[in-house]
């Protein structure tokens, strides 16, 4: 991200996810915090926190609060990207904390129910959200481009049969599914993710 650099690279003859990282920059510190700002355990999931000489300001600029909530005392940054170190320190990012759905007390990541969608034939494209929910609070909800002779139902029948039981004994296959013909993008080409969510929330609500 913009804010902390570059922090690490990937071997070109290693075999990675497009999310891995593994071979952190010298001088350049990272861990995987906890809510509360502590050591989350090896192999568990957490924000990302990076501390480095290259953050030199340690703030942003005529922005406090942001700065209040990026960095801490000590000069660690947390970047709002989410992901687990495992035993040998390789870190592989799940998501963004604000794309984070919040179903009941669990909290599930979009990228981990995107991948496994993006395993059905007819899904070309997909962007999870969360949708409110009376019961949850929120739930999950598919965004999805499909190709001209499938349909949601399609896929919802698949999911039932793919998706595994979530930690909160639900399973983690969408409750709802909105469809699009094509995804919009920001400025620099990417996903805008929270357009799609806008653009989802209304059809539902209609």
């Amino acid at each position: 991200m913009t804010e902390v650099g570059l922090i690490a690279s990937t071997m070109c003859n290693k075999t990675y996810s497009g999310q891995d990282l593994e071979d952190i920059y010298k001088g350049i510190e990272v861990r995987i915090v906890d809510e509360n700002h502590r050591d989350a355990p090896r192999g568990t999931s957490g924000e990302i926190s990076v501390r480095s000489p290259t953050i030199y300001a340690n703030c942003y600029v005529d922005n406090e609060r942001a700065s209040r909530e990026a960095f801490d005392a000590t000069g660690w940054f947390c970047t709002g990207d989410i992901g687990v170190m495992n035993l040998t320190g390789r870190i592989t990012i799940s998501g963004r904390k604000d794309d984070m759905i919040k179903r009941a007390s669990v909290k599930l990541f979009p990228a981990e129910i995107e991948a496994i969608l993006k395993q059905h034939h007819a899904v070309k494209d997909v962007v999870v959200i969360g949708a409110p929910d009376v019961r949850f609070g929120e739930e999950i909800c598919a965004c999805v481009i499909l190709d001209e002779m499938s349909s949601p139902a399609d896929v919802k029948e698949w999911c039932k049969e793919e998706f595994p039981i979530g930690r909160d004994g639900l399973s983690l296959a969408p409750a709802y599914y909105v469809t699009f013909c094509e995804f919009p993008t920001t400025s620099n080409g990417k996903t805008n993710r929270r357009l799609i969510k806008q653009t989802a929330l209304e059809k539902l609500q209609s």
